[in-house]
């Protein structure tokens, strides 16, 4: 199947850049809820972490798998970090440099990750919205179009306002 890409999202990882470790954090985190490898959070009222909706502002991505009574987690939470994340709908090579939603899905518990993708009906200037899409993610298997798999950084993060999308 060349040239297509599969509709199977994973959630948000780090890409690694210019030999920079990845920040990893522990955090307090809102017990009731599991979370998983990929998953956007944010802190609540309470300063702990939880899952992110849609729109929120960001703390970081999960970056380990913590179950629904722990009372902590690992968080990657530099607002520089890229990430590579699936997109929900149809990518275009022109929509590199604008800001993007989320779609918040169920992890796969099973696998031990998050399944979350960008939501591509959102991509627009606006500067609350969470992501910032840098680029395609260079893989083999990843082209322009549906299901792609592209590279974005946090754009509303806890430690800086976003910026508008160009």
């Amino acid at each position: 199947m060349a040239g297509e890409n599969v509709d199977n999202s994973f959630g948000f990882l780090p890409i690694d850049s210019d030999g920079k470790e990845h920040r990893v954090e522990h955090y307090a985190k809102k017990t009731g809820t599991a979370m998983y490898k990929g998953d956007p959070v944010k802190r609540n009222a309470d300063g702990e972490v939880e899952l992110a909706a849609t729109g929120d502002r960001l703390a970081g991505v999960c970056a380990g798998n913590a179950a629904a009574a722990d009372d902590s987690v690992m968080v990657w939470d530099d607002k520089d970090q890229e990430y590579m994340a699936q997109c929900d709908a149809t990518y275009a090579a022109a929509d590199v440099g604008l800001n993007a939603a989320m779609t918040i899905n169920a992890a796969d518990a099973a696998l031990g990750r998050g399944k979350s993708e960008l939501l591509v009906s959102s991509f627009a200037i606006t500067a609350t919205l969470p992501w910032k899409i840098t680029g395609l993610k260079e893989r083999y298997e990843n082209v322009v179009g549906e299901f792609a798999i592209v590279k974005c950084k946090m754009n509303q993060h806890d430690s800086s306002d976003g910026t508008a999308g160009i």
